[in-house]
């Protein structure tokens, strides 16, 4: 709030404003991080339906004022406690792909699914958008934060992607549960 104030009271354009808007944004960001990383440590948030919840209010957020018509589908099949960190793992990776369909794909149209097949949560999101050119290296540490967390929970990732064919991200996290 403070560095909002602060750049009001400066020219837009100038090199101060832009960078308290920097700032701004950074400040937000965190503030929401932490609230997820809040959320995933409370201990009455430890079932895939309670993070199934959690997950489709945090991207109907992050998609409603996008422009893009997008469609979340959860229909896991079964639930169970997951651990902290499969919790925050999977709430991470998933935000980090669409929030990168969002800000880099000129998408027109995302697609979230998660289902439970045997013993496994499966996620698949899809996106119309530009593609990504997975040989040439990324200037952030998306990419690498999505296969990280996804191989610390002993999980499977998959990546198709086609420059100007949109991309299709799926993963797979071990889990066992109880029929609902």
């Amino acid at each position: 709030m403070m560095s909002e104030t602060a750049r009001r009271a400066l020219p837009a354009e100038s090199h101060a404003s832009v960078e308290l808007t920097e700032i701004t944004n950074a400040s937000r960001d965190l503030v929401a991080n932490m609230g997820e990383i809040v959320w995933s440590l409370n201990p009455e948030n430890r079932t895939l339906r309670d993070l199934l919840s959690f997950l489709r209010e945090q991207l109907n957020k992050l998609l409603e004022y996008s422009g893009i018509e997008y469609k979340i589908s959860f229909e896991a099949q079964a639930d169970g406690e997951l651990n902290h960190t499969q919790l925050r793992s999977i709430l991470l990776v998933t935000k980090e792909i669409v929030h990168n369909a969002v800000k880099h794909s000129k998408a027109t149209k995302i697609i979230v699914n998660c289902h439970t097949e045997k013993n496994q949560i499966k996620f698949s999101i899809s996106d119309d958008g530009k593609g990504i050119d997975l040989s040439k290296p990324t200037h952030g540490n998306g990419m690498r934060n999505i296969r990280q967390r996804i191989d610390e929970v002993g999980g499977l990732l998959a990546i198709q992607t086609e420059v100007g064919k949109g991309a299709l991200f799926t993963y797979s996290v071990p889990f066992y549960f109880a029929p609902i």
